[in-house]
């Protein structure tokens, strides 16, 4: 859910963000959150510093059942399919996430 085609990871850019909430009010999944330490909105940033040393993020690499997997979204559709859309996560024609779910058996949107 973090990239979109032709677009990069999306994150808070920490000197420009006055911490006014319009990110957490306009992104569909709810990801930025006011962090009052620093007075900005934070998200995940896929470990975008881990990436560039040519690493995993921390929840890929330390998800013990292995059930978070990343790379190039055309080789994980190829292994996992192309389903994007289950309950709770706004309609994929929307977001156009890049991201593929694998949900348990009968999780699949409208099965719920």
């Amino acid at each position: 859910m973090h990239k979109r085609p032709g677009d990069g990871i999306v994150r808070v850019d920490t000197n420009k963000c006055i911490g006014c909430g319009y990110c957490a009010w306009s992104c569909p999944y709810g990801a930025p959150q006011f962090n009052p330490e620093a007075g900005q909105m934070s998200k995940c940033d896929f470990c975008v510093d881990l990436q560039h040393r040519g690493e995993d993020p921390v929840c890929v690499a330390t998800c013990p059942l292995g059930a978070i997997k990343f790379g190039p979204i055309d080789e994980l559709r190829k292994k996992y399919g192309s389903l994007c859309d289950v309950q709770g996560l706004p309609d994929s024609s929307i977001t156009q996430p890049n991201l593929v779910i694998k949900p348990h058996k009968g999780a699949e949107k409208g099965n719920l």
